[in-house]
């Protein structure tokens, strides 16, 4: 029995791909990101680094149009801006930049 129920927005690409592998091994698409994962994590292929992504992204891995750019730059910063205020609070005083 399976325990979960996921949601994902995948690419056009993406799931374009599920379909055909779901297609090619005669399984359900959920069938086939199982498997999928299964033999990805059977190869020892680990997670990207940060490096890794946007190389992947710079060499139009992962499409996107002018605007989710923008909206996705966005969001990074908030979240970098967000994670630098929170190392500051939990950095001793005497290390802290500002003193």
């Amino acid at each position: 029995m399976l325990a979960h129920c996921t949601t994902f927005s995948l690419d056009q690409q993406t799931i374009e791909g599920i379909r055909s592998l779901a297609a090619s091994w005669a399984t359900s698409q959920a069938g086939a990101v199982r498997k999928a994962i299964t033999m990805a994590l059977a190869n020892g292929e680990q997670p990207l680094g940060v490096a890794e992504v946007l190389a992947q992204y710079r060499a139009g891995a992962v499409p996107r149009n002018a605007i989710e750019v923008q909206e996705l730059s966005a969001e990074v910063r908030a979240a970098r801006a967000e994670m630098d205020a929170r190392r500051l609070q939990e950095m001793p005083p005497d290390w802290r930049p500002d003193r």
